[in-house]
């Protein structure tokens, strides 16, 4: 896998993992969310900044290779309110 150079941070982290086998390396703290997710990362918890809040997200084979800001939404969503039809509307017609 082809890391770029905004990925250091990730490159870093999974050097400490195999370096330091031994460590509890499952809760990691991810700033950018443009870095790839990593092969090494299948299984790991990993908590992800959504700006004011952090979002843990669970790895597993079917998000590797994807990037990391495609599952933390930063914008609230939209939901609209659906007006209920009265009769008073329906008998004018």
């Amino acid at each position: 896998m082809v890391y770029k150079s905004q990925d250091q941070a990730i490159i870093k982290k999974l050097f400490l993992i195999h370096t330091y086998n031994k460590l509890n390396f499952r809760h990691l703290i991810v700033f950018n969310k443009n870095a790839c997710i990593p092969n090494s990362f299948k299984t790991f918890q990993l908590k992800v900044h959504k700006g004011h809040i952090f979002r843990t997200l669970f790895v597993d084979k079917f998000i590797v290779g994807l990037r990391f800001g495609t599952f933390v939404f930063t914008r609230k969503p939209h939901t609209f309110i659906k007006k209920k039809k009265t009769t008073a509307n329906l008998v004018k017609r």
